[in-house]
């Protein structure tokens, strides 16, 4: 394995998400695919993820998804079909198939993690407080299973997020600090 493969196994291990390589220099992949490029110091600039238990459009995956996508305009790829949306080249694009009971996270030679870089919510308000664990996941599914949003909870801060056209959202849950000068 290469070290911008590490880096990847790293930082899904410092979220403490619980999650499971699936595949990084192996498996069946095209010809082209970021798993057989060349990175620093051996092969592979790919990782697949699954839950701790192997699903389809999982909670698990969907968690790992969320936690990759704080660093999304560093990555080359990230793909879940189960999420919101996909990423290539730091770009949001639509879901692709074929990731359905994995996630997909691809990054360019030299990536590196170290632990403590920001990670960055893109489109994010700075000036508010952002989500941290623990938190509770409940997706949202239509009547043919097809998922239609999500809410996320924060136990720390007491925050709730919603994304999605079946998550309705009432009003600011943030709660903003203020601090006497």
């Amino acid at each position: 394995m290469s070290r911008e493969t590490d880096a990847l196994i790293k930082f899904i291990g410092l979220t403490g998400t619980p999650n499971k390589v699936t595949s990084t220099t192996g498996g069946t992949h095209t010809p082209t695919s970021y798993h057989y490029r060349v990175g620093t110091d051996g092969r592979g600039l790919a990782v697949d993820f699954a839950g701790p238990v192997p699903s389809y459009n999982s909670p698990a995956l969907l968690a790992i998804f969320s936690q990759f996508a704080k660093i999304e305009r560093s990555l080359a790829e990230l793909f879940y079909t189960g999420a919101p949306y996909n990423i290539k080249n730091g770009q949001r694009i639509p879901r692709i198939g074929q990731h359905y009971d994995h996630v997909h996270v691809a990054v360019e030679k030299g990536f590196t993690y170290n632990g403590s870089q920001g990670v960055a919510v893109p489109d994010n308000d700075p000036n508010l407080p952002d989500i941290t664990g623990p938190v509770d996941l409940m997706l949202l599914s239509n009547s043919n299973g097809e998922c239609t949003g999500y809410y996320i909870f924060s136990h720390t801060t007491g925050e709730l997020h919603s994304f999605g056209p079946g998550a309705r959202f009432y009003g600011r849950s943030e709660v903003v600090r203020l601090v006497a000068t």
